[in-house]
């Protein structure tokens, strides 16, 4: 018995040790992942927008009751963790976030449901002009409260995006927004994306409700201005103010640097050309063009200096009264005027709740700039606009802010003391230059690291000189542009703006041929392998332990950042073959690259395919190409169609048919089959092609462009290991989706076919809108 008491003994002690053990391992994991202070703010947006991320990540539309549910656990679940405190509570506090940040984003999405146009046809439509954009060659309109014919209401898109020709009206006032125009325009659903997890405009077209893009056939008529609420000729008269300060400074400035100028007061970029958009982008200086936290930032720093300055010079204001507050206050009402001027954009809206919450901590005498400011600024911007999350906009310019506090916050005072010891003026003013240069160079440099990530995601490019092109243009942005945009506004209504236009045109100038001379420097864009979304996830993870957490952990990041970057360069595979849902552009691997068909059509999804894949030695011509060496990639074509034989197989591994007869003959002779023509289940052809993967044109517009993978030539196995990605398999079954689209359809036919059953609706389907509905939407480029 004794025996057994002294083993349970030793058992019990040997388990509390254990317990002990544990417990001091999770204390000092909670040491290492203790925020940094001031970070809380920040680790809740984090989490809210985890969740938003969640509900654009699964693969299939959840119920309307689960978003409703996360969101009320959340609430709940919050309050708990307010009430309880500790370290349980800041947990639960952390998960409520997160689910609310899921119900949200759902509840959106649904909010902003809105009828989608279905199939590529002409159409006369009446509607009211809500927007007009103007462009280098035509002009961009947003049509609203709209009828189209031969449509029902219950069909008919809440907001269209047509493509206007210049000329096609007699006179211009017929472009004033608020105004009821009659058209006929070629209509067609929003476009596709061109490649699988790529740019999804669908899905941003969603949360614009634009049902519909197109553009302009023949004339556009003019009618009566519509009758709205007094909101209505509100937004209306406020439009027609900011196109006409548009107008006013591309005309009075002239010339690409007064697109420019129009650009970065009213965000209408299509004006620019299409080569200074190239330049800026080259020399890393595109943030410069759309209206962001820089903007808004300058803007505000000018009205606040120069009115604490100007209020100081009188004793009687500067003694009695807090004159910082009454700057910071007018500056808030600037920026406000600034956002409704420039289009109330979603990047727009970011910088001006980032700028107000900046302000609002001015007047509570907080800092006006860190990481609990911006925490609140995403969480405002992330619960009006969920979607906003999924913007290279959102992620760039937020990643740039949390990065420059971070640093600033490290080095900012040690500067600043290292400036103060100075002993007379003249090394007082050099102590002064060097801490704004480095100032410059510091934040530029740190900023595009911050960025990288994004910019390899979405674009596959990296500005390698951008810190040279940001040094020296952003101080003639800050001294020179944005004070003399900011005075040329104000002067309009005099009509003596034209005396700011000759420094701004110069100002305006020197930046562009910054950004020219940046853009011809040798290897000034350096093109890298596309990260995966895992591998930007792993990035963002590492970036936000850099600068989020205080303890050792943080320094891990750095070696997260790096395998992410290290995964996608081992990991990056170039396909064998590529296919775009419209069944006319294709392209096959040529050496280190891609080689694309002949022809001009689908320029957007050429561009994102050469940019992201590049473009290998080989050109396809009409009877395809041959290697440059023995054993290299080969395409054998002629009139029925072409043979694809990649660089190491045995044979052919893709045939690309134009017609039945061509299946019939290439369809057992290859692992892919490429069909323009659809080849149903119940097909002789079909079922005459054994267990060859068929790609033919119902495929293609019911899943969007394809990626084929192929894994090299394999020891002893006679089925090439094939991988196939499609856009409709990245975009899973979503509202704004193909196949969630499709869905909506198919619904709408059966409603329909039961409600002609029992008699409550007469008309057939072509008498309604044209179309028997047995074709899928087909996906077009962006017009």
């Amino acid at each position: 018995m004794r025996t057994m008491v002294v083993a349970k003994d030793e058992y019990f002690s040997r388990l509390r040790r254990l317990f002990l053990r544990l417990a001091f391992f999770t204390a000092q994991g909670a040491a290492a992942l203790r925020p940094a202070p001031g970070g809380g703010a920040a680790v809740l947006a984090i989490c809210f927008g985890s969740g938003v991320g969640i509900y654009f990540a699964v693969p299939a539309e959840p119920p309307l009751w689960v978003g409703v549910l996360l969101l009320a656990v959340g609430l709940c679940a919050g309050l708990v963790g307010i009430w309880r405190g500790g370290g349980w509570g800041v947990s639960a506090l952390f998960a409520a976030v997160l689910m609310a940040g899921f119900g949200v984003a759902q509840l959106h999405a649904h909010r902003l449901s809105a009828p989608v146009w279905e199939r590529q046809t002409t159409a006369r439509l009446t509607g009211t002009i809500a927007a007009v954009e103007e462009r280098e060659k035509d002009r961009r309109l947003i049509l609203t409260d709209l009828r189209i014919d031969r449509t029902p209401p219950d069909q008919t898109p809440a907001r269209v995006r047509l493509s206007v020709r210049r000329g096609a009206a007699e006179g211009e006032n017929i472009f004033a927004v608020g105004q009821r125009v009659s058209l006929r325009a070629g209509l067609m659903p929003p476009p596709v994306p061109s490649i699988p997890g790529g740019y999804d405009f669908q899905r941003t077209a969603w949360f614009e409700q634009i049902g519909a893009v197109g553009y302009s056939l023949g004339p556009v008529e003019r009618g009566d201005s519509a009758d709205g609420t007094v909101w209505r000729s509100a937004v209306d008269t406020v439009e027609r103010l900011r196109l006409s300060i548009g107008a006013r400074l591309r005309d009075g400035i002239g010339g690409s640097e007064g697109a420019v100028a129009a650009a970065l007061v009213t965000g209408e970029m299509g004006a620019i050309p299409e080569q200074t958009v190239a330049v800026y982008r080259a020399s890393g200086l595109a943030h410069m063009l759309s209206i962001s936290g820089l903007h808004f930032s300058l803007a505000a720093a000018t009205v606040l200096v120069l009115l604490r300055g100007g209020l100081a010079l009188v004793p009687p204001v500067a003694l009695r009264w807090d004159i910082k507050k009454i700057s910071a206050l007018l500056a808030l009402v600037m920026m406000t005027v600034y956002l409704v001027i420039s289009g109330v954009s979603i990047p727009a809206q970011r910088a001006y709740v980032m700028g107000a919450v900046m302000v609002a901590a001015i007047l509570v005498d907080r800092s006006a700039l860190s990481l609990h400011v911006l925490g609140l600024s995403a969480l405002l911007v992330l619960m009006l606009r969920p979607d906003a999350l999924l913007s290279p906009s959102f992620q760039m310019s937020y990643a740039a802010v949390l990065v420059l506090i971070v640093t600033f916050d490290h080095w900012g005072p040690r500067w600043s003391r290292w400036r103060g010891r100075a002993q007379g003026p003249v090394v007082g003013s050099l102590r002064a230059g060097v801490v704004y240069t480095l100032g410059v160079v510091v934040s530029t440099s740190v900023a595009g690291l911050a960025t990288a990530p994004f910019s390899i995601f979405h674009f596959q490019t990296y500005s390698v000189y951008g810190v040279l092109a940001n040094m020296t243009a952003i101080p003639l942005v800050g001294v020179s542009i944005m004070p003399g945009l900011l005075l040329a506004v104000l002067l309009m209504p005099f009509g003596w703006e034209a005396l700011t236009f000759p420094v701004l045109r110069w100002s305006l100038w020197a930046v562009e041929q910054v950004a020219a001379g940046v853009a011809d420097l040798p290897g000034a864009v350096l093109t890298l392998p596309p990260l995966s979304m895992v591998q930007l996830l792993l990035a963002v993870t590492g970036f936000l332990l850099i600068c989020l957490w205080s303890g050792r952990l943080r320094w891990a990041g750095a070696l997260v950042m790096a395998g992410a970057f290290g995964l996608s360069a081992v990991t990056y595979q170039l396909p064998v073959a590529v296919l775009h849902g419209d069944g006319v552009l294709q392209a096959v691997r040529s050496g280190d690259g891609l080689a694309l068909s002949p022809g001009r059509a689908n320029g957007f999804a050429r561009d994102g395919w050469t940019r992201r894949w590049g473009t290998g030695p080989d050109a396809w011509e009409e009877r395809g190409f041959s290697p440059a060496s023995e054993g290299g990639d080969l395409l054998a074509c002629d009139r029925a169609g072409c043979l694809y034989t990649p660089a190491g197989a045995q044979g052919p591994l893709i045939a690309l048919a134009r017609s039945a007869a061509a299946v019939a003959e290439d369809c057992g002779q290859v692992p892919v089959m490429v069909s323009a023509v659809s080849l149903p289940p119940w097909s002789a052809l079909r079922q005459g092609c054994g267990g060859a993967r068929i790609i033919d044109g119902w495929a293609l517009r019911r899943l969007g462009t394809h990626v084929v993978y192929w894994d090299g030539p394999t020891d002893g196995d006679t089925k090439p290991r094939l991988r196939i990605e499609t856009v409709a398999d990245a975009q899973g079954d979503r509202p704004w989706s193909l196949l969630g689209q499709e869905r909506a359809r198919r619904n709408r036919q059966e409603a329909r076919a039961l409600a002609r059953q029992t008699g409550e609706e007469e008309a057939t389907e072509n008498e309604e809108t044209g179309d028997s509905g047995e074709a899928a939407p087909v996906p077009q480029g962006a017009p």
